[in-house]
């Protein structure tokens, strides 16, 4: 990846991370990745794996649900929601630690047949915790990575 690439990706994240910093972000976002020891889905012991998705310094993601808007001009749909942009991952400037979020693990390539991964997604409009099935991640541009979710459990 070139400096310049990295560099951005540094200043865009500090920036996303300002809404949470102010408290404007009000739903946390985690990764559930839920393993079987056994070659299938539901065969041998369930294994969770969470992983937090931050921007910033560890503030919580823009979630957004559909408005009437979206709902009616179809351009949502009832239990779907958008995350992001989040920032695909960086080396931060002391040269060393990474931040951002890592395509392949949000992308889904690492999944073995019997596993399954979800969005946790807990607030005020979802208090107990909502699961989503990712539907679409949307990791084709530099500085940005979008996912849109389906809802798998009610509110």
């Amino acid at each position: 990846m070139s400096e310049l690439v990295n560099d951005l990706r540094a200043v865009v994240d500090a920036c996303r991370g300002i809404m949470g910093e102010l408290g404007f972000r009000e739903h946390s976002v985690t990764l559930r990745k839920t393993s079987w020891t056994g070659g299938r889905t539901g065969d041998g012991d369930k294994i969770i794996e969470d992983f937090p998705l931050y921007v910033g310094t560890a503030q919580n993601p823009k979630v957004r649900f559909p408005n009437q808007k979206d709902l009616a001009l179809g351009l949502m749909s009832k239990g779907t929601i958008t995350i992001g942009p989040l920032t695909p991952q960086f080396t931060m400037p002391d040269g060393i630690t990474t931040s951002g979020i890592v395509r392949d693990l949000v992308a889904m390539a690492a999944l073995e047949r019997s596993d399954n991964m979800h969005l946790l997604v807990t607030g005020p409009q979802c208090p107990r915790g909502v699961l989503y099935r990712i539907e679409n991640v949307n990791v084709d541009r530099p500085l940005r990575i979008v996912i849109t979710a389906v809802s798998v459990t009610g509110n």
